[in-house]
């Protein structure tokens, strides 16, 4: 029995498969059979068989001396310049390295993707969402009118003869006088409005807005097709519309009269 023979039985009283210990030892079962049977022809240079031999030599606890002699002597000068021959190995870590970078490519792509679709979204949910007060508009109140008869004009007569029994049930817009509103934007004031004031806004195109409370310092905002606010105040309001077309008012419960045509700009005053 030569040493490979020994070896080999050596391996199989351990219970060990070739196909074992060359994961463990992470070289080729070729490079093992060849070992285990004494045949050394294509392996690679000799510093790196030799390197084999020790390695699977000491695996088994065998001396290795025997076998590198007997590599020698069958191969004599061949693979004696280790600069003329490569070595044919591809380490398995090497592959797991590359299977788990392909790994890491995928998921990264994932959580661009995910985090892609999220900021997207996130971004159409403020665009619709996006109000400058969420309070909720409820139903017009009655505005509790001045004390003796009522002369109606022109517009709500004609709202109280569409009621059944006369039955004055539709309650018209408070008026807010026009005189001297131009496309520049000249301001207009109120009339036959009393304070205190609850004003509601709700946009229907997008629209800049700029808005005062009893002499504050004034805010702006811009509203998107959707958006409600509501603005209350004890002595006056000021607005000035960026797109007087694309808003409606409902003041002190009953709906406002249009503030202009859209793309004009509307500087609006309520109470003094």
């Amino acid at each position: 029995m030569n040493a490979g023979e020994r070896w080999k039985s050596k391996r199989e009283s351990l219970g060990k498969t070739m196909a074992e210990v060359a994961a463990e030892l992470r070289i080729s079962q070729k490079y093992i059979r060849g070992i285990e049977e004494g045949r050394f022809d294509g392996f690679p240079a000799r510093v790196f068989t030799i390197g084999f031999i020790k390695t699977l030599g000491s695996f088994l606890e065998e001396d290795p001396e025997p076998l590198i002699q007997e590599y020698v002597s069958q191969v004599g000068d061949q693979g004696a310049n280790d600069t003329q021959q490569t070595v044919a190995v591809r380490p398995q870590w090497v592959e797991k390295a590359q299977e788990r970078g392909s790994r890491m490519v995928y998921y990264l792509l994932a959580a661009l993707a995910v985090l892609f679709i999220g900021t997207a979204l996130s971004w159409y949910s403020s665009r619709q969402i996006r109000q400058v007060s969420l309070l909720p508009v409820l139903g017009p109140k009655p505005v509790p009118g001045p004390a003796g008869p009522q002369h109606p004009t022109a517009d709500n007569a004609s709202s109280a003869t569409a009621s059944p029994g006369g039955d004055n049930l539709a309650r018209t817009a408070p008026s807010v006088a026009q005189e001297g509103i131009s496309d520049n934007g000249v301001a207009v004031t109120a009339g036959e409005v009393s304070p205190p004031f609850q004003l509601y806004l709700e946009a229907n195109d997008q629209t800049w807005l700029m808005y005062s409370m009893d002499d504050a310092d004034p805010l702006d905002t811009m509203l998107y097709p959707g958006d409600k606010i509501s603005i209350q105040a004890q002595r006056k309001i000021f607005l000035k519309l960026g797109n007087a077309g694309g808003i409606v008012g409902t003041l002190n419960g009953s709906r406002m009269a249009p503030f202009g045509k859209k793309g004009q700009v509307r500087v609006i005053t309520l109470g003094k």
